[in-house]
């Protein structure tokens, strides 16, 4: 039963608060106190550097990256835009003449898979400095007045899209061959097969490629001119499968509210080399394949597959937020183990002041448990207030006897 009316008490919650001050403070207040306060002061102000750092200096922003489909998005080919440039080199990076070994070529291809349509459209070869370029674009340290770009200028309203999967696509051929393309002219095989045996032949791919940066605060997203290259020989057939894609960067650089900003580019995002041996001394008379007709053939697609980046960086209310979790947590822990240490140092300063509040359940002076019922903590309280009530009587009627008698008597103070 005791324990019934023992559970119920605890859970009552409307009772009267009993408060009352010590030395004009509602709180029981030590040194020991006063220093963990300070160092939780000071822990506040490292909290706030902390998780200050990024937002005042604007760095370490957090982001992802995925890669979306859009199955209808297209790569416009206006204003003769530049795509990729080629050329010629040996293995010490000199620039050769590419007629004086193989032709070049570019094409525009339209496929219908499901009727089986292919139409292909001849461009032009111009100098890669004649191309236009994206401002956004860095070139670095390429000279690209010594590459070799499709003419796009025929392909103002014609676009890039589609792949092996898709009903209809595009592409963009690059061919590498010793003779033209009705074969009406042609390499000696055997000059070239010299040549080749005496140096390597690199021939160079340029290109767009994006990189990014996530701590880069100005310019995360840039796009470059980057090299590739594959080594070119008469007895070998390469396929190269060459993809653009575009990339989209959502940067929220805000203060308080987000505040973002979008930036698009595009750049090669995947190759894929496939190859095969020819015979070198195979007369053009007898070619078949394409194996046979050319030393090199790439195709160059677009992939609807868009690379999307996000980048944030820290607002004021995060720090705000973090700051105060921190916190928080530091409190609780602190204030759980000094609760212990306060209640001791109260109750010994309310024993050194003869007042001694016991609860229900408590430990005495002498350290012995004690459950005071209702009638013994009524006889507690009787024997405080006759201590502080009766006691100050009688020395006060003692002291007037001692006056009448002339004597004199040293007053000791009663607390």
């Amino acid at each position: 039963m005791s324990l019934i009316l023992f559970t119920l008490k605890k859970l009552d919650f409307m009772g009267d608060p009993m408060n009352f001050k010590i030395n004009k403070n509602e709180s029981f207040q030590t040194v020991f106190g006063g220093i963990l306060s300070l160092l939780l002061y000071f822990s506040f102000i490292y909290f706030f550097y902390s998780f200050g750092e990024n937002f005042i200096f604007k760095i370490n922003p957090t982001g992802y990256s995925k890669i979306e489909k859009y199955p209808e998005d297209k790569l416009g080919l206006e204003s003769n835009k530049f795509l990729f440039g080629v050329n010629l080199k040996d293995f010490g990076s000199k620039l050769l003449n590419f007629d004086e070994y193989f032709f070049l070529s570019f094409s525009y291809a339209k496929y219908d898979f499901l009727s089986e349509i292919h139409i292909e459209t001849p461009l032009q070869t111009i100098s890669c400095d004649k191309a236009t370029f994206n401002q956004n674009i860095d070139k670095g340290i390429h000279n690209v007045s010594n590459y070799f770009c499709p003419n796009l200028t025929s392909l103002d309203k014609e676009s890039l899209y589609g792949d092996w999967d898709s009903k209809e696509s595009t592409r963009i051929y690059i061919k590498v061959s010793i003779c033209n393309s009705d074969k009406t002219q042609c390499k000696d095989p055997k000059e070239i097969n010299k040549k080749i045996d005496k140096q390597i032949i690199l021939m160079d791919f340029l290109t767009t490629q994006v990189d990014y940066s996530i701590t880069n605060y100005e310019k995360p997203l840039v796009s470059k001119l980057k090299l590739k290259y594959v080594i070119l020989n008469t007895k070998q057939f390469l396929n190269e499968d060459l993809r653009f894609s575009k990339y989209e960067l959502k940067d929220d650089r805000g203060t308080v509210i987000s505040d973002e900003t979008i930036t698009t580019t595009e750049g090669m995002t995947k190759t894929e080399t496939h190859f095969d041996f020819r015979d070198n001394m195979k007369d053009p008379k007898d070619w078949i394949s394409r194996r046979d007709k050319f030393v090199y053939w790439g195709d160059i697609s677009y992939s609807n597959q868009k690379v999307v980046i996000s980048r944030t960086y820290t607002k004021f209310f995060d720090i705000i937020g973090n700051v105060y979790g921190m916190g928080e947590i530091v409190v609780f822990f602190v204030m759980f183990f000094y609760s212990f240490y306060s209640k001791i140092r109260l109750n010994s300063y309310l024993c050194m002041r003869l007042l001694y509040l016991e609860e229900d359940e408590s430990i005495d002076l002498k350290g012995n448990k004690k459950n005071l019922n209702k009638n013994e903590r009524r006889k507690s309280m009787n024997k405080l207030d006759y201590y502080f009530s009766v006691p100050a009587k009688k020395d006060s009627e003692e002291d007037n006897k001692l006056k009448q008698k002339g004597k004199k008597t040293l007053v000791l103070p009663t607390s």
